[in-house]
This record gives C-alpha cells, structure tokens and sequence, in this order.
C-alpha cells in the first residue's frame, strides 16, 4: 500500500500518446506508444496476420483505426499498472464522457485481483484515476465496437473488398470454453476460424482436434515491452490485468481484416462470480464485456 502511493506522488502521469500501423503483404503491424513520465517510455507490438491474397490497404480503414485505438486503451493498462499513476492523458483520440466512464469500469473491476494482491486499499472507483483525453467528443459510450450500434450509424463502410460474410471467429486459449465453443459452431455447421494470441502448445492442439487447417487459424504475436519487463523485476507493481479484454478487442481486429462478421466465446458461469470471499475481486470479471 506504501509503495502504492509513493509511487503515484513519484509519477503522477500516464500518456496514451498514440499508435503507427504499419502495413505489409502479409502482415498488419501495430505499435502503441505509452510514457509514464519522469519513469519510462513503452512501445509494445501487434502482429495481426492478413488473408492470403489480401489485397487491400487496410490501415486507411476507419473503423478498423478505431478498432486499433480501443485496443490500445485496454493495452495502456498493463504499463499504467507499473506505478498507477492518478491521470491517464490520451493523445490518441478523443473520448466522451460515457466511453471515460465505461473505461475506469473495466480498469477498476478487472484490477481487482491486481488491487488485492498488493493490498491496495485505498484505490475508489472513482479517485484512482482520471483519465484526460486530448478532445472530448460527443456522443454515446464505444459506439459500434461495444453497443451494437449499426456501422451505417457510426459513418463505417463495409470492410474493404467486400469480406468473406460468412464465418465465425473463436478466441482459443487451450482451456474447456474455446474447445466448447469450437464443437458447438462446428455442430451448428459453421466455418470457423480459430484467434490464437501468441501460439503454444494447447492452443494449435485445440485448433487441430477442432479440424482447422492453417487457412482457419489466424496466429497473433503480441510482445510486452522490455523497459516494462525490467522494471518488474526492479520491483514495481505487478499483477494480473483484464486479459480477456485484450481477447475480445483483438479478435474484432481480426474478424475485420477477415471480413468476418462473428465473433463467438462460451464463458462458464464462474465467470459471474467473486474469486476471494466476501469481495467484489473477480479474476475473470472482463469475460462479462
């Protein structure tokens, strides 16, 4: 807890400052620009592989820009956490006032395991931090991305070159829920298409004995950021952060550049409940997005 609160004096900024996409035949490159000031700077990557005779120039892409900064908003977490500090500045793009509040909700309930561990106490729903963005914007919470709001309504055009229109995306992680979900769409008479965030053995294996041939199997690299690394082991903060969200904004990306219109997970009912008794702590509480 001590540590907590000197460290949020020490460095009391966090910066989003923004994001490059680099394009290539075969591969959509992303790397997110973050700074917790007078500490360190941070530039973690993301590597979303493109179809197989994709064409199109897909960075120029609205939706799939907005696609890429709400990642990086569920991203920024992981770094923020190192010395959490109480504002977070985004440079990124604008927010409104209910995306803001939608935001330090998922932050505040899916560090809940992260609070506990480091017995931090004294962190409220609402003072633990203040995010700033560069430019407020009118509007509803996350739009399309969160709301199921129409893309004709958010001024989206389809996805470039038409997409498929036909498919279903399954996050896979190796566990039961992904092996579930797979046999279920697969029974339902589905194509599918298995999400693997940087492939290991139980997850090609779940992909494998669901029948998916390397075509229906869209492998992403995500690489943590050295000065990050070091400075865990420096001993700043440390903890578990909302992973299942990184899943379910990373994966649109990916049903977008497949031009796939599903997404599908299956969540057991834990997912709903507290993981420490008598507490609000809930290590799975993103799966409820």
């Amino acid at each position: 807890m001590e540590k907590y609160l000197e460290l949020r004096r020490r460095y009391p900024r966090f910066f989003y400052r923004g994001y490059e996409i680099e394009e290539q035949e075969r591969e959509l490159k992303v790397t997110y620009r973050f700074e917790i000031e007078g500490l360190s700077v941070f530039a973690p990557t993301w590597r979303f592989p493109k179809e197989e005779g994709d064409g199109g120039c897909r960075k120029k892409d609205p939706l799939l820009q907005d696609m890429v900064f709400s990642l990086g908003m569920v991203e920024l977490v992981s770094y923020w956490k190192l010395a959490c500090p109480p504002k977070v500045v985004v440079e990124a793009q604008a927010l409104s006032p209910e995306q803001i509040a939608w935001w330090k909700d998922l932050y505040y309930n899916g560090l809940g395991e992260f609070f506990y561990v480091n017995h931090i106490t004294q962190a409220g729903p609402e003072d633990f931090m203040e995010i700033e963005p560069a430019e407020v914007r009118k509007g509803t919470g996350c739009g399309a991305l969160l709301h199921g709001l129409a893309e004709t309504e958010r001024g989206y055009e389809a996805a470039p070159d038409g997409g498929h229109q036909k498919g279903v995306i399954v996050p896979v992680g190796g566990g039961k829920d992904s092996a579930v979900t797979l046999e279920l769409m697969r029974q339902a008479g589905e194509t599918l298409y298995a999400y693997i965030i940087n492939p290991r053995g139980a997850t090609i294996r779940t992909a494998q004995v669901a029948g998916l041939d390397e075509a229906h199997v869209i492998n992403v690299k995500r690489t943590l950021d050295a000065n990050m690394l070091e400075l865990n082991r420096q001993g700043y903060l440390n903890g578990h952060t909302p992973f299942s969200a990184l899943v379910a904004f990373s994966s649109l990306i990916a049903a977008r550049l497949y031009g796939l219109p599903y997404v599908a997970l299956s969540n057991e009912s834990s997912a709903n409940e507290s993981t420490v008794r008598g507490s609000a702590v809930n290590h799975q509480y993103s799966k409820k997005l």
